[in-house]
């Protein structure tokens, strides 16, 4: 059996522009990588009410147990802006040995590196105890309603059990396997909406100006000491991710301003115990 050049499959990956939650062809060409192997596959497309759809690929060589599952995710967030990439971050390249490009190393790499592996195994191993698989989303850095949580329910429904699960996420600062991790924090996003009154600059008694009062919530909401860490994770924190105030006059104080933040929080929080808290 061929093994699977890891750096050439990241590549090719890189190549599709899978910002999240666009597939981009990405999922129907791995799973041709994998029905080489000889894995049988199923797309899964997922869509629910209010969130964009998403596609989804399960694979899995053998039927017997214990099933051993690479977890991953194929989209990547948003490049920004281009002009401030050395490349073009969707045309990989190799600069002082190491591959640039959009995914490289949130999780590109880590996918093809799973697929190599398997080739690699199988080349020396035609006959094995139990199942490998492969869970791979297209929506972990979205909104992650219709990705890997639709999959292992669609997989419930099916009884097929997933005994052991390695993620590949990038963990490591420094150098490989300096790090690996029992499990991952949880992420709960924040919308908050101020509705002022909008008037004129030069009236302010007039007006009630919302992005005074949404700076004074960000801050306070910022300076919340959640924790100090646990024995295997970080402490909570808190982000402000985007602040918006649609104001296309200079003159004028807005009627209403957004922000969106998002919390990293440890197993000493759940998602309900941080909305009561915020």
């Amino acid at each position: 059996m061929q093994k699977i050049n890891e750096l050439q499959l990241a590549k090719e990956l890189i190549r599709f522009p899978t910002i999240t939650p666009l597939d981009a062809g990405v999922m129907k060409f791995l799973e041709k990588k994998l029905k080489k192997l000889g894995f049988k596959t199923k797309l899964l497309e997922f869509k629910e009410k209010n969130f964009k759809p998403v596609k989804n690929l399960y694979a899995r060589l053998g039927t017997k147990g214990p099933n051993f599952c690479y977890a991953g995710h194929l989209d990547v967030v948003p490049p920004g802006n281009i002009k401030d990439w050395t490349i073009n971050p969707f045309k990989p390249s190799v600069k002082n040995n190491h591959l640039i490009g959009r995914g490289a190393n949130d999780m590109k790499s880590s996918v093809a590196a799973f697929v190599s592996a398997v080739s690699s195994f199988l080349s020396k191993n035609q006959k094995f105890n139990g199942s490998i698989s492969l869970l791979i989303t297209g929506d972990e850095e979205g909104d992650a309603i219709n990705g890997t949580k639709k999959v292992v329910e669609y997989l419930k429904k099916r009884k097929e059990k997933i005994n052991f699960c390695l993620v590949g996420e990038p963990t490591n600062p420094n150098k490989l396997g300096e790090m690996i991790k029992i499990g991952r924090r949880g992420s709960l996003t924040g919308k908050l909406i101020i509705f002022g009154l909008q008037g004129h600059v030069a009236y302010p008694s007039r007006s009630n100006n919302p992005s005074t009062i949404i700076i004074n919530i960000l801050k306070e909401l910022k300076d919340i000491k959640f924790d100090k860490g646990t024995k295997d994770f970080q402490p909570t924190n808190l982000e402000v991710t985007r602040i918006n105030i649609n104001n296309t006059a200079d003159n004028v104080i807005p009627a209403i301003a957004e922000a969106t933040f998002n919390i990293r929080f440890n197993n000493n929080h759940s998602s309900t115990s941080l909305k009561k808290k915020t």
